[in-house]
């Protein structure tokens, strides 16, 4: 509908009515949830180390870790609670067995397909080798594979590569039998550091979202409409199927002295 006031303006009102979201209602409501966690993790270890012409001295390590962690999750929710045909306004009644309505967190459907459920497992080979000559020279490197089920499938495996030489000056023949110094070592390090503490599942997209809409229902004896609530799924935070491993490089020059004084 228009109304032309003056000439080149025009008044065009309009007006809707209808059943939206529904953000408040006068109801009381109780809530009773239980998450179960339950993770283990099993390590395993070689070890191999040997001399040779008393000078070299190596020591190996190969290793694998096994992490899984799994939670289930159940709940329900009670509305309107009423005590002897009186709404509940204590904790003492406030109970699931004193609602109209139960509503469980999760449909059949979800329940299912273990859709309350989660499983995250981290699964990692490591291998470590160090070298020494005369207890003088030393060099030490390190190389791991971690696969997160954190990640989608094109980005759940990374590669790890650390490395240190050091020197241990003490060990020199000018720093032999001296009276002052008993410890003084120098070492250069470098490495890349991996982290997978994402929440789970953020590679897809959820339907978790806020869906809970209000609608007028007619009841049999009566022509007048009551207000229902109608529990919906909507869509949730948008996965990013390029989460991958965050990647921390790192490189250090630390000594450590140690001096000694005699007792005269």
């Amino acid at each position: 509908m228009n109304y032309a006031v003056v000439d080149g303006l025009k008044l065009a009102p309009q007006f809707n009515y209808g059943n939206s979201k529904n953000f408040n209602t006068d109801s009381s409501g109780l809530t009773e949830k239980r998450d179960i966690y339950f993770d283990y993790t099993w390590d395993n270890y070689i070890n191999y180390n040997t001399s040779f012409n008393k000078v070299h001295n190596l020591t190996m390590l190969l290793g694998n870790s096994v992490y899984k962690t799994t939670g289930e999750f159940t709940g329900f929710t009670g509305n309107n609670l009423l005590y002897k045909g009186v709404p509940v306004s204590s904790f003492e009644n406030a109970n699931l067995g004193n609602a109209e309505e139960v509503l469980n967190f999760y449909t059949d459907e979800q329940l299912e397909n273990e859709e309350n459920t989660f499983d995250a497992r981290l699964l990692s080979y490591f291998f470590r080798f160090q070298y020494n000559y005369k207890e003088k020279y030393l060099l030490s490197a390190v190389i791991r594979r971690d696969a997160s089920s954190k990640f989608g499938p094109n980005n759940q495996v990374g590669f790890f590569p650390s490395m240190s030489l050091g020197w241990n000056i003490t060990e020199e023949s000018f720093l032999q039998n001296n009276s002052w110094l008993n410890a003084l070592k120098l070492r250069v390090s470098y490495g890349i550091i991996g982290n997978d503490r994402i929440p789970d599942n953020k590679w897809v997209s959820l339907l978790n979202g806020d869906a809970i809409y209000a609608s007028s229902d007619v009841t049999q004896n009566s022509e007048t409409p009551t207000d229902q609530r109608i529990f919906g799924l909507a869509e949730g935070t948008l996965g990013n199927p390029e989460f991958k491993w965050e990647e921390r490089n790192y490189s250090a020059i630390s000594g450590r002295n140690g001096f000694l004084l005699k007792a005269s």
